[in-house]
């Protein structure tokens, strides 16, 4: 009888025990997470807890259709960085230099960062309100962050659908110029007609942004089993 058989492995009983941590230890930082900010949101005296739970529409007594297309457009920046962030997780657990894991985990928090934008107004209320941090400011760190990701994944990029991150990247710039002339640009065109071309253009870049990154995650967990 070959004695090898008999010996217990110890290098997989310890990844299985590492393992085992980490999955009991991962629900229960959720919960502690999900408790402390119940807590918080309950003891803080700014303000109501009501107001902080109740649903927008409700509290602000408008119609469901308020914000029709930015919320949709919210959604689709919350899904394509939870996919993102998903699949280059998966990547870099199953080969820690595949090429395409730092690429869609940075791209995946890149996406969050707009998403979390979006969501609660940062570069238009909460920075230069609260944070004293002007717009403009915003932009710019947005534009470099974006910038160094454009470099350093450009292979990858050029590689790809370019043609369609081309249509995303375009279409979101094009909105953030004409977020920027609309108080100067009475004479061109209405106000309504500016904040229409600024989310028009933006929401067809948002789509083909979540397009793009949406394909290239599924074929990459694809073709993990190939």
């Amino acid at each position: 009888m070959n004695n090898k058989l008999l010996k217990p492995n110890f290098g997989d009983k310890q990844l299985q025990t590492t393992r085992l941590k980490q999955t009991n230890i991962i629900p229960f930082t959720i919960y502690l997470v999900a408790f402390v900010m119940l807590l918080i949101a309950w003891l803080q005296p700014a303000v109501s807890f009501s107001i902080l739970f109740r649903d927008v529409f409700v509290a602000a007594s408008v119609k469901p259709y308020y914000g029709l297309f930015s919320n949709i457009g919210i959604f689709l920046w919350s899904a394509t960085a939870a996919i993102l962030l998903f699949c280059g997780t998966v990547l870099i657990n199953v080969n820690k230099n595949h090429k395409y894991s730092k690429f869609l985990l940075s791209f995946g928090s890149l996406t969050l960062l707009l998403a979390l934008d979006d969501f609660f107004m940062l570069h238009e209320t909460v920075f230069p309100v609260l944070l004293k941090i002007s717009e403009k400011v915003t932009f710019l760190a947005y534009a470099i962050i974006t910038a160094y990701c454009l470099f350093k994944f450009r292979k990858i990029i050029f590689n790809s659908y370019f043609t369609i991150f081309i249509i995303a990247i375009t279409f979101l710039l094009l909105s953030i110029i004409v977020d920027q002339l609309i108080p100067a640009s009475s004479y061109l065109f209405k106000v309504d007609d500016g904040y229409f071309f600024e989310d028009s253009l933006k929401f067809i870049g948002i789509i083909s942004w979540c397009f793009y990154f949406i394909k290239i995650s599924g074929e990459q967990i694809i073709s993990l089993s190939k």
